[in-house]
């Protein structure tokens, strides 16, 4: 047998060093672990941009979590959630996913941990300087005043601006614009993100242009302009059950009446495994909730403040509101995150 190479023993050597010390790292805690994750549902939605700040703030600076962001439509939220791809989102409505959340919270695949923030609205709206001028109240009116709206692709009816494509409520509103009749006047056109929506709605008020079309509550938006938002019959369950089938089967529709939206909230709701993972975490999200008028202040301050970001908008609501987030934390979680803040 021919000897070893002295250049292969220093070798042998130098690699059994190099575990031994890895291995008596690892025993010892010298190696710095990689910190759990949790995957958090994103969009442009400034409500959720800043609440995903609030909580990411939260949990990665008082509990140690990465947190990734995950931008997604509503439907890939209820795919991935059920799924367990996605761990938390802090924005689901109720109000247009009924069947899909009575299903799986039923099934144990999803928690739903109550709503996020005070009661939020869905409607349709237009600008209030048209409203007067034109003695628009109620959708009913609106088909007396198509004109007004054209659509510039096609002169022969005007615009309704569409909820978000891949958003349940996008169906909701053809629906409902069959079920008023005012299908025959408008187009609906879906833009492809909220901010397109928003953009759509400002320009329009800037350069006082009629506007139609759908949008919500919390919103930066609603706070910087004036609006008229239309009536419409007022909610009835049982119509609104019909409304949201019609939704699901197509084979249903068109229908004869629709109503206003049920009044609701963006909801937290998270994967059943995170309970065993993060329990912590699930009694910090247990907890977690926002006044409607401090959300408004939020959303006001980021559109006024274009060099803050959504971290910077957080940290202003750490500040200002001690009181409501130190019941949120252990008092652990609170000194940690307040030695960041006071830095």
């Amino acid at each position: 047998m021919p000897p070893v190479p002295p250049w292969h023993r220093r070798r042998t050597r130098l690699i059994w060093l190099l575990t031994l010390a890895l291995l008596i790292a690892c025993d010892t805690g010298w190696l710095q672990r990689t910190p759990p994750e949790l995957r958090l549902h994103d969009d442009q939605i400034d409500a959720l941009q800043i609440n995903n700040a609030i909580a990411a703030f939260i949990f990665e600076t008082g509990y140690g979590y990465r947190v990734e962001r995950i931008d997604l439509t509503t439907k890939e939220v209820q795919r991935m959630l059920v799924s367990g791809e996605l761990d938390i989102t802090l924005e689901a409505w109720t109000t247009s996913n009924h069947a899909w959340l009575e299903r799986e919270t039923a099934r144990g695949t999803i928690i739903d941990l109550g709503p996020m923030y005070g009661e939020g609205q869905e409607f349709w709206m237009i600008p209030s300087w048209v409203a007067q001028r034109y003695q628009i109240d109620s959708v009913a009116d609106m088909k007396d005043h198509w004109r007004l709206f054209q659509d510039p692709e096609d002169p022969t009816k005007g615009v309704f601006f569409n909820c978000i494509i891949g958003w349940t409520c996008l169906e909701i509103n053809r629906i409902k614009l069959e079920a008023y009749g005012l299908d025959k006047f408008y187009n609906a056109v879906s833009p492809s993100s909220p901010e397109a929506l928003e953009a759509a709605f400002e320009n329009a008020q800037l350069k006082q242009i009629p506007v139609f079309g759908y949008y919500w509550n919390p919103n930066a938006m609603m706070a910087l302009y004036q609006w008229q938002i239309l009536a419409e019959p007022p909610h009835s369950p049982d119509v609104w059950g019909e409304v949201l089938a019609a939704a699901e089967d197509a084979t249903l529709r068109p229908l004869s009446a629709a109503c206003q939206y049920e009044p609701g909230s963006g909801h937290k709701l998270v994967h059943h495994k995170l309970a065993d993972r993060a329990p912590a975490i699930l009694a910090v999200l247990d907890r977690l909730h926002l006044d409607t008028e401090i959300l408004n202040e939020l959303l006001l301050r980021s559109r006024l403040s274009n060099a803050e970001s959504w971290t910077d908008i957080a940290r202003y609501f750490f500040r200002e509101y001690p009181k409501i987030w130190h019941a949120w934390v252990t008092p652990s979680a609170r000194e940690k995150m307040e030695q960041v803040l006071g830095k």
